[in-house]
């Protein structure tokens, strides 16, 4: 597994950020070898996002990105935010029990 993680700070217009990022997104789902994308934004610093990306690995990672689309939107994106990109390794990991609640309400509905 790979993961990657983006923080950015926007300085232009968000929603415009925000829509060069779905782009983005909409790309990635389609390529093999990613796990699943996200973007939050914080409650407290409206111009601060966090990007995450979980692939199979790098390879994969750096396939996708590569790409002129790719490359050409994050040169949009500098326009309107500068970002901190990095790989990351996962430490820990845990599972809340609401979760677990979850996914077995999900289970028995299904069989009904």
């Amino acid at each position: 597994m790979f993961v990657f993680i983006n923080r950015y700070r926007v300085s232009g217009d968000p929603e415009a950020f925000e829509r060069i990022l779905d782009q983005i997104s909409a790309y990635l789902a389609d390529q093999p070898g990613l796990r699943t994308h996200s973007l939050y934004r914080s409650v407290k610093e409206d111009s601060v996002y966090v990007e995450t990306a979980e692939w199979t690995d790098a390879a994969v990672h750096r396939s996708a990105i590569g790409s002129d689309l790719v490359q050409g939107l994050i040169t949009e994106l500098k326009a309107l935010a500068t970002a901190e990109p990095a790989p990351f390794r996962q430490v820990r990991a845990h599972t809340g029990t609401a979760a677990v609640l979850s996914l077995s309400r999900e289970r028995v509905s299904d069989v009904r």
